[in-house]
């Protein structure tokens, strides 16, 4: 479903018909009234290819970072598909029928795959090959690849940090951390921020040595952290405190106050130029040189926005409210 400040384009008759946007490039997927689902062209909604196979009861679909191929899932089984053809190139079959989350690794080589009890499992994209399965008891919900795609970083509240190999399943290292309710890795993989109740810290992922305490965030924690796209700044946010940091020296660089209904989700513009929070039904813009507050989106969400990242361009803003994603054309939104 995509929301925008103006119209830019009529891209699907029902927006409940539209299956997913690319991230990466211009493309669309959506279902006509008979059922068929196209890739499409963003600009002028011409067809690049049609899905060839079983596609009535496509959820949603997930694109592979190198822009050739995409994933979708229906009941236990998920599909890879060449975007250029429209042929389904891989077939996996799961054990269960409650898969909740797919996601493709940053080289697009692997696969990962996350069902209801939060068993993670990763498959060779050019195989469909079962690469390794993570602890059933990990019972994972929130995690990250390293930009290299050879390890996922999961943590979950009052827990340790965990780094995993993704090509054995087993567990590298944990982290000595306590309540952490937000991590991010940076963009050169050598560093990870992490939030929570009892503080905001900087760790090198290599070692699991600490590296950094930053200080100076109220008592209530910290909900949300993001790096900048250089790696060079580290955005926090808790309560109604939103602090940017220099990640090299760990001094403060900026406080900004008064935000309303506290920070939930963060992410900062691929030019570093300006921060996007998001705190129940509203996004909020704000310049990351000045601290000014920029401009309000009202989501309209039914519940809480969890999760925001900007396209490449810096001009759209997608948000994330369960497993519905709503695209933003922030050059029209309210100020």
């Amino acid at each position: 479903m995509i929301h925008t400040g103006t119209e830019l384009n009529l891209i699907a008759e029902n927006p409940a018909n539209l299956l997913g946007v690319s991230p990466y490039t211009d493309i669309f997927v959506s279902m006509n009234k008979d059922n068929i689902a196209s890739v499409r062209n963003m600009s002028d909604g011409t067809v690049k290819s049609t899905l060839k196979g079983d596609t009535l009861d496509i959820r949603y679909v997930i694109f592979s970072p190198d822009e050739n191929a995409l994933a979708t899932d229906i009941g236990n089984v998920i599909s890879i598909w060449d975007i250029s053809t429209g042929e389904r190139t891989v077939t996996i079959q799961l054990e269960t029928d409650s898969i909740e989350y797919v996601e493709f690794s940053p080289d697009g080589k692997r696969l990962l795959s996350s069902n209801a009890e939060g068993l993670l499992q990763f498959w060779d994209v050019a195989t469909g090959s079962h690469i390794s399965t993570l602890s059933k008891r990990a019972r994972l919900r929130n995690f990250v690849f390293s930009p290299d795609g050879n390890t996922l970083i999961s943590g979950k509240s009052s827990d340790k940090i965990k780094v995993w190999d993704i090509n054995t399943g087993g567990k590298i290292k944990d982290f000595n951390t306590l309540s952490v309710k937000s991590f991010a890795i940076s963009p050169d993989g050598k560093t990870i921020a992490t939030g929570g109740f009892d503080g905001l810290y900087l760790w090198e992922l290599a070692t699991g040595t600490l590296k950094a305490v930053l200080s100076g965030h109220h008592r209530r924690g910290i909900n949300s952290v993001a790096f900048s796209p250089d790696g060079s700044t580290l955005a926090s946010g808790g309560g109604d405190e939103l602090f940017l940091w220099d990640v090299e020296s760990g001094a403060r660089k900026m406080s900004i106050f008064g935000h309303t209904n506290g920070v939930a989700g963060m992410a900062l513009s691929p030019d570093g130029n300006t921060i996007a929070t998001s705190s129940r039904d509203r996004i909020h813009l704000w310049d990351a040189t000045t601290g000014e507050y920029k401009k309000m989106i009202y989501a309209g969400h039914w519940s809480l926005i969890s999760d925001l990242a900007f396209s490449p361009d810096g001009n759209t803003l997608a948000s994330r409210e369960g497993l519905r994603v709503y695209l933003w054309d922030i050059s029209n939104a309210t100020p």
